[in-house]
């Protein structure tokens, strides 16, 4: 080895660059966990997306529309939660946010949130069950946003289950 010119540690550091063929994508990296970590990531892009359509819903309508596109996207890191970070949003940050935790489940806890508006609407019907719990948390907050508003919907309901029951309801259309 030493003839050739290269020393054991550069063999070593050219064994370890052919094992990381892909360094931009990692998943269930084992002590930093790393789900879809990719500088590249588009998922569902279209230039004409819409999502639930309706007279005055539109989610995600954008000529660019990506998901998970982040250089450090990290989903469910130790104390530092941060999904879908971009430039702008961020969901779930939190340094205390503790998910399924035990006997005691709260997911985003507000007192001032509605989503979901329905006057049939029961999602996860719970004694001990709290989704979104925060102060001050707001979700597509927006003068026309309605998301699954209908009289009918039943989500999780008990014994009867029906998932975006809807006469006008459609998925996916574009």
């Amino acid at each position: 080895m030493e003839e050739s010119g290269m020393t054991w540690k550069d063999s070593e550091k050219e064994l370890r660059e052919e094992k990381n063929v892909c360094p931009s994508f990692d998943v269930f990296k084992s002590s930093n966990l790393q789900i879809f970590k990719s500088s590249n990531l588009q998922i569902f892009k279209s230039s004409n997306l819409q999502i639930f359509k309706s007279p005055n819903l539109q989610i995600s309508k954008s000529s660019n529309l990506q998901i998970f596109k982040s250089s450090n996207l990290q989903i469910f890191k130790s104390s530092n939660l941060q999904i879908f970070k971009s430039s702008n949003l961020q969901i779930l940050k939190s340094s205390n946010l503790q998910i399924f935790k035990t006997s005691n489940l709260q997911i985003f806890k507000s007192s001032n949130l509605q989503v979901f508006k329905s006057s049939n609407l029961q999602i996860f019907k719970s004694s001990n069950l709290q989704i979104f719990k925060s102060s001050n948390l707001q979700i597509f907050k927006s003068s026309n946003l309605q998301i699954f508003k209908s009289s009918n919907l039943q989500i999780f309901k008990s014994s009867n289950l029906q998932i975006f029951k809807s006469s006008n309801l459609q998925i996916f259309k574009s």
